[in-house]
């Protein structure tokens, strides 16, 4: 499905509601998928971000298989709404999602092109009468400008936070077979610089909601994307060792477990409840400045 406002325009597959592409006066944005580095572009993480410890989780003792990023990214969303810039598609829990998530739900994501800007709206609904629980989390991965693979430097990195400051966040946490662990908290700077070394120990963790908006900019310091989320987790990653041509800027409501965590799904940490009949509502914005 193709959106168009006449000044952007954005291609989404119905297979996992996945965005796979945004284009401005000729140029795309978004990473176009080589296995060689990274089969995806921009996956919708639910019902978990990142791994459950184990590969498995617990509800009311029973206990669930659950791989890495959840399910929602590998299922066929249905398109229900669209216009010219436009689309919305939805998800619905089935007997083969209750096999491996027990809690029914409705996940609606829809796409909307206004101005410079794509707007991402995911709202969980919970159709049931007891509550629900889930994480959510954005996964786009976006090209660097001019990339050339033996340029020490491919861009870099800027933030500012809910108030509008100019901020220099921290790495609180860190990676360690998938798995979230305490590290050396870790200044990222005002301006991080991305490199083919910046991820050689995998993502970067920002908790505590330190970051709204994340400016992208080229090798000369030149901004060209915004992504802007009210999350209280920012992962930051791009594939360890393999001087990949993009970086992936990912508001969280969610983060992996503990390698060690044994209690109940409930009791995950940045995990959200919905209750019986509510729904939860998931934002984030991409903005294109060039």
């Amino acid at each position: 499905m193709k959106i168009n406002n006449g000044i952007i325009s954005a291609q989404i597959a119905e297979h996992g509601a996945e965005l796979l592409s945004i284009e401005k006066n000729g140029l795309e944005y978004v990473w176009q998928g080589d296995a060689r580095f990274w089969g995806r572009h921009a996956p919708i993480l639910f019902p978990t971000v990142g791994k459950v410890a184990d590969g498995k989780f617990t509800v009311d003792g029973k206990s669930y298989q659950m791989g890495q990023h959840g399910f929602a990214r590998d299922m066929d969303f249905r398109l229900v709404e669209s216009s010219s810039s436009y689309a919305c598609f939805e998800l619905v829990s089935s007997e083969k999602t209750l096999e491996k998530y027990p809690y029914p739900f409705n996940l609606k994501a829809e796409y909307s092109a206004e101005y410079n800007n794509l707007i991402i709206t995911w709202t969980i609904t919970n159709p049931s009468d007891k509550s629900i629980f889930c994480q959510i989390g954005a996964h786009p991965a976006f090209l660097y400008k001019d990339f050339k693979e033996n340029d020490p430097v491919h861009g870099y990195l800027s933030f500012v936070d809910a108030s509008g400051k100019a901020v220099s966040p921290v790495c609180n946490r860190g990676l360690n077979g998938g798995y979230a662990v305490d590290c050396v908290v870790k200044p990222l700077g005002d301006c991080l610089e991305l490199s083919a070394s910046t991820f050689d120990n995998d993502a970067l963790i920002l908790e505590g909601a330190q970051v709204y908006k994340t400016i992208l900019m080229d090798k000369n310091k030149k901004p060209y994307l915004v992504v802007k989320s009210a999350t209280e987790v920012l992962g930051l990653w791009s594939p360890v060792g393999k001087n990949a041509p993009f970086v992936c800027i990912e508001p969280w409501l969610g983060r992996t477990d503990k390698a060690d965590f044994k209690g109940e799904f409930k009791e995950r940490e940045y995990v959200y409840k919905v209750g019986a009949g509510k729904s939860m509502e998931f934002t984030y914005e991409i903005s294109i400045l060039d």
